[in-house]
């Protein structure tokens, strides 16, 4: 993967897990004012550090975790229902957290099951920019860089997860990968010339310029308006011609938008 791709990918991970604004003020509040809130923290290490040590995970192959292990093991985590209540957050991140220490400091074979708490970590937390930066800091480089690939990996596989379902199977097209990585759209059946592939209806349209400043095209429905017919809008900007007094009124809200009048 270029380091471009991955770029993105990190970027629109950090999109992804970031939007708990509430909880952030939650969370940073109790931790400055909340003594009980402390040992609570101290004390949920403690468990962590006995959970991490009963648990036993299967060890991991070190640097040799294929894409494949990752695929498998961040399948398992999407699948985990994460908490909504804000102070179930906090306890499911100070646990996760404290898990991958305890899991970090028994070596590479562990690396992979503490990328994974890591991970579990960062889908509550609400400053990941912040997280990222700490991972960044104080875990060891082959750590750090498996937790970054789990990240892209989930953003990778929800960006082409989209393709699943768009177009849908009504419009008898898929999108597919072309040369140089690039999206082609790709017909599903054989057409006859003349046939209708697909339909859509736009979201936003407009008359072309040239056509707008020749008043031949009606503004509103873009039909071809016979010399002499045309209706205006007095004081317009936009210089809009229409067909009818049908299509005159329909797009007076837009003209209070983008009119300086």
């Amino acid at each position: 993967m270029s380091s471009r791709a991955t770029t993105v990918y990190t970027v629109a991970g950090i999109t992804v897990l970031g939007g708990l604004v509430a909880y952030a003020v939650y969370f940073d509040y109790k931790r400055r004012n909340d003594m009980e809130f402390r040992k609570k923290l101290r004390k949920e290490k403690k468990k962590a550090t006995k959970t991490a040590a009963q648990s036993q995970p299967e060890p991991a192959a070190g640097d040799g975790i294929s894409p494949d292990d990752l695929r498998a093991a961040l399948a398992k985590v999407r699948a985990e229902e994460v908490p909504a209540d804000p102070e179930q957050k906090e306890q499911y991140f100070m646990n996760h957290v404290s898990i991958g220490e305890q899991l970090a400091t028994q070596g590479p074979t562990f690396h992979l099951p503490a990328a994974l708490s890591f991970y579990r970590a960062m889908r509550v937390y609400p400053s990941p920019v912040e997280l990222i930066m700490i991972f960044q800091q104080t875990l060891p480089p082959e750590l750090f860089k498996l937790v970054m690939e789990l990240t892209n990996m989930d953003v990778q596989e929800r960006v082409e997860g989209y393709y699943h379902v768009f177009p849908p199977k009504r419009m008898n097209v898929s999108v597919q990968d072309g040369q140089q990585k690039k999206k082609i759209l790709v017909a599903e059946k054989d057409f006859e010339p003349g046939d209708v592939i697909y339909k859509e209806e736009p979201v936003v349209t407009m008359l072309d310029f040239d056509l707008q400043a020749k008043g031949s095209h009606c503004t509103h429905c873009f039909k071809s308006i016979a010399d002499g017919t045309t209706i205006r809008t007095q004081n317009d900007h936009l210089n809009a011609v229409y067909c009818s007094t049908d299509c005159q009124p329909s797009p007076k809200y837009s003209r209070r938008i983008f009119s300086s009048a």
